[in-house]
Order: structure tokens, then sequence, then C-alpha cells
């Protein structure tokens, strides 16, 4: 028996037209959650980062009775007594290599050789919401960067030998074999209080210097300063930054100044503030271990003093 009924074997071009606005149409919708979710999980991780090294800081004073340091200069060697590393009284590298002990890194901590260690990303040093582990220079000689700065005060003064952040330093033109830091700071040598100061923060990346790149491709920039030296890195803006600037959200700008004044002119370099990629504020971890976001629209007034440890400003909580 032959059916006299018409089967219809395909969708008409109107047909499928309407499907593909309907798809168009969820995926416009569902795109701006998915988005949502990932910087949500990105903070999470960031959040998680920094209170780790925030537990890191106060291991180390419990252990030694002093925060970290910024160590001396990013061009220094690494100091040794004898066979082990020298601890931060004497150690001219900075801080995210002096805490290492206290984030199960001990090995890498150890390690002899410079070439190695500095290669070596450890997992807390990167924010996913910035990049992922970037490493700058020679594939047998990379240095691994760093998503994060410790607090180095309101100065300004990269040279100052006795910063006013909770990080003391060796000085620069320290002289003695080994060097000595000044001033190590404690818990009790935090006036305005733990829960008052910066101890780590996120820090300012221009996003088209994020890795290796060539100049050719960014006005002649090849890196940026404060993202060349890597995590190990002594006193510097790798490692180090302050809060005399206006923090700010990464941008495509390479002409980075953070300067608070219009306008700006010429190619500017400053990059010695904090911020991230995160957008409407940033975070950080307090020298009490709790972490907080910080708007880009704090009053530079307050961001100062949450750099300064000793300054005696009355802190108004966001």
């Amino acid at each position: 028996m032959v059916s006299s009924g018409r089967r219809r074997s395909a969708f008409t071009l109107i047909e499928l037209l309407v499907v593909i606005a309907i798809i168009a149409v969820l995926i416009g919708l569902l795109l701006p959650a998915v988005q949502k979710v990932r910087e949500a999980a990105n903070r999470t991780r960031c959040q998680n980062n920094l209170k780790q090294m925030g537990l890191a800081w106060h291991n180390h004073a419990s252990s030694y009775g002093f925060f970290p340091t910024g160590g001396r200069v990013y061009t220094n060697a690494r100091q040794f007594n004898g066979s082990s590393p020298a601890g931060y009284q004497n150690q001219t590298w900075g801080w995210g290599y002096q805490i290492l002990p206290f984030l199960e890194q001990d090995a890498l901590w150890r390690e002899p050789s410079d070439v190695v260690v500095k290669r070596t990303m450890p997992p807390m040093y990167w924010c996913p919401g910035k990049r992922g582990p970037t490493f700058i220079g020679p594939p047998l000689a990379a240095l691994a960067m760093v998503d994060y700065a410790g607090n180095a005060g309101d100065t300004g003064n990269e040279g100052d030998p006795n910063p006013n952040g909770p990080m003391a330093r060796i000085a620069a033109n320290d002289t003695r074999n080994p060097p000595i830091v000044n001033n190590p700071v404690d818990l009790q040598n935090i006036p305005d209080g733990t829960s008052n100061t910066i101890a780590v923060s996120e820090k300012f990346v221009s996003a088209p210097l994020y890795g290796a790149i060539t100049p050719a491709d960014n006005g002649g920039y090849n890196h940026q300063w404060g993202d060349l030296n890597g995590w190990y890195a002594g006193w510097g803006w790798d490692t180090a930054r302050f809060g005399r600037r206006q923090p700010r959200q990464d941008d495509n700008s390479i002409n980075y100044a953070g300067d608070p004044v219009p306008p700006l002119t010429g190619a500017r370099t400053n990059v010695d503030f904090f911020g991230s990629p995160h957008p409407g504020g940033f975070q950080v971890v307090m020298c009490d271990g709790s972490v907080r976001a910080i708007q880009y629209s704090i009053d530079i007034i307050m961001m100062r003093a949450l750099s300064n440890r000793a300054d005696g400003v009355v802190i108004q909580q966001q």
C-alpha cells in the first residue's frame, strides 16, 4: 500500500535561520554569566594565593621573630651561610624567596642553583585572572614572573634604606659581608595595627606586556619595568610596590604612569603602584592575614595610610 502523504526530508532555509538566530541569542545571554562565573573563580583562587602568602608571612614571624624583608636589589645574587641559604637578616633576595619554606617549597628554597630557582614558578605566585605562568628570557635561563608585590610603604623612593611599609630591606650601598637588614619589622612594630596595613597585594602590569614580546609589537617596548626580573628578586618594582600612586586596573596602555594628574605626556614608565586585572578593584592580604578587596577609586590618602605602617591616619574601612 502506498501512502499518499508527503514526507518532509529537511528544514527549510527560513527554519534553519530561525534556529541559528535562537542559538545566537542564547549564547549572547549565557556568555556574560559564564564570564562572571570565570571571574568569580579567578578572584577566589587569587584570594587563596594571598591567604597562603599572608600565613607564610606570619609563620616566618613566628619562626624568626620578624616578617620577611624586601632583600636588597633585584640584581644581587642569593646569599648563603655555608651550604644553606641565608635567612631574612642577610638575604639579598626578596620576600618571595624568603617565605618558600612556609609555602611547602623548602626543596626549591634549598636548591643550590640560582638559575634553576629563578626559572621555577611557585604555584601561588600567579593570578589566573591575569595570565598563566609566565617566563621571560632564554629558555634555559628564563625568569618566572610574579603577579604580586610586597608593600614597600608610601615614600615612593625605591632607594630608601628604611621604607615605612612592613618590609625592611638591605640598603643598596651596604658593603658589609654579609650585608645586614636595617630595622626588621615585627608584629609590634606596626603602630597603625596589622589590620590596617597591607602586607602583599596584586600589582599592575600593562596587559600587552604580560609576556615576552617583540619591541615591534608595542612601540619599542619588549618588557615592562616591574615585570622583568621575577618572583625571587630583591628590592625593586617586580616584588615591591608603593601606595603613593593611585592603584589601577591592568589595561592596554604602554604609557603607564599611575600619576593622578592630566595630562600625561610622553612615554611614562612609573609602575611602582598596585593593581590587578580584576574589574572594580584589586585584592590584598593585610599584616593580620586577612584578605580584602580595595576599589581602584580609593581615596589616595587612604591608600597611602594602608601602605604606611606608622603614619597614625585613621582608616575608614570600605
